[in-house]
């Protein structure tokens, strides 16, 4: 693993369970920031983050935590994981923003594509 010296400590408070270092990290991996970008490996790292469901984090908003978290399901193919955190993350999107608004800030990452396709692959018991 490629790791930037300077991110070391951070990725060693993350390992801890450290919430802001967790975050850090899997921002570092999704954007490319002192290793080498991986979204996969950034999936797993916000999916580290749901056990912290009240943490104001910076760049992370914990509605799109969930729909990152149902990514790294799928990824593992976990549809039926995948789904229900979609799905959280639909309800979440909807308490925080109202319907209109939250539906127009989920289109923003193709929320809606994904959503359904692993409800398709929920459904037909493929994970």
């Amino acid at each position: 693993m490629l790791i930037d010296s300077e991110l070391l400590p951070t990725y060693k408070d993350a390992l801890e369970n450290n919430p802001e270092a967790i975050c850090k990290i899997a921002d570092s991996y999704k954007f490319g920031v002192g290793v080498p970008q991986n979204h996969e490996i950034a999936h797993t790292w916000y999916e580290k983050l749901l056990p912290f469901e009240n943490l104001n984090l910076p760049f992370i908003e914990y509605e799109y935590c969930y729909f990152i978290a149902g990514a790294a399901a799928y990824e593992r193919n976990e549809f039926k994981l995948a789904f229900e955190r979609y799905n959280k993350s639909l309800n979440l999107f909807v308490q925080k923003y109202g319907v209109q608004e939250g539906f127009e800030k989920m289109n923003e990452f193709e929320f809606f594509d994904t959503y359904y396709h692993v409800k398709l692959l929920s459904d037909a018991n493929c994970g």
